[in-house]
């Protein structure tokens, strides 16, 4: 019931940011203004350290990384997890690139970005394949070490944290770009979590 419950609230709040970019709300008057004013300057410090964390973060390497942690689970005969990594992940890029040729925002546009890209900005991909990545990982080494729950939690969070912060201060994404992916990418975690309790259940 929580799990649905959690589902639900996630769905409903990506809907909400959704309504509010098609429709130039309160939240994209926002957006203009956090643009504005999150994005670095080129060939600073904080420019180089942000490109070298979002480019850990590619979908490419996120695929990679969910690889290594499929065969590791595999190695253990933890199929179920199996199963919610290979689901969640690649699921998580093909429901963003959906959701972006829905919506169809358009990239900040900003004067002397990092980077400048052609590609639909909503909702932010990078946010979402660390998230179900990060988010996946974390939910298994909470079920093997429930005592550490709220620093693997943590941990996940911040990662995610920082993804997210790097696409805006690259000027790429705006703030309710990055919300929307983690919504969706949450709701969607919802799903494969509970059909990896549905597989240990079973």
């Amino acid at each position: 019931m929580k799990r649905a419950a959690a589902l639900a609230v996630l769905a409903a709040a990506w809907l909400v940011i959704a309504f509010d970019v098609l429709h130039g709300g309160p939240l994209t008057a926002l957006d203009g203004w956090l643009a504005e004013r999150l994005h670095v300057p080129p060939r600073s410090a904080l420019a180089l350290a942000m490109l070298f964390w979002t480019n850990l973060h590619s979908h490419v390497a996120i695929l990679g990384y969910s690889a290594l942690l499929v065969l590791i689970l595999a190695r253990r005969r933890a199929w179920g997890w199996v199963l919610g990594v290979a689901l969640a992940v690649p699921g998580a890029m093909l429901l963003n690139a959906t959701l972006k040729g829905v919506i169809q925002r358009t990239r900040p546009v900003l004067d002397n970005p990092v980077l400048a890209l052609e590609t639909y900005s909503f909702p932010s991909g990078h946010t979402a394949a660390s998230l179900a990545f990060y988010g996946m990982l974390a939910a298994y080494l909470a079920y093997r070490f429930p005592r550490q729950r709220a620093l693997l939690v943590a941990g996940a969070a911040l990662a995610v944290g920082l993804v997210a912060y790097s696409r805006m201060a690259l000027g790429v994404h705006y703030f309710g770009d990055v919300l929307a992916a983690l919504f969706s990418t949450g709701a969607w975690l919802m799903i494969c979590l509970a059909g990896v309790e549905g597989w240990r259940g079973a």
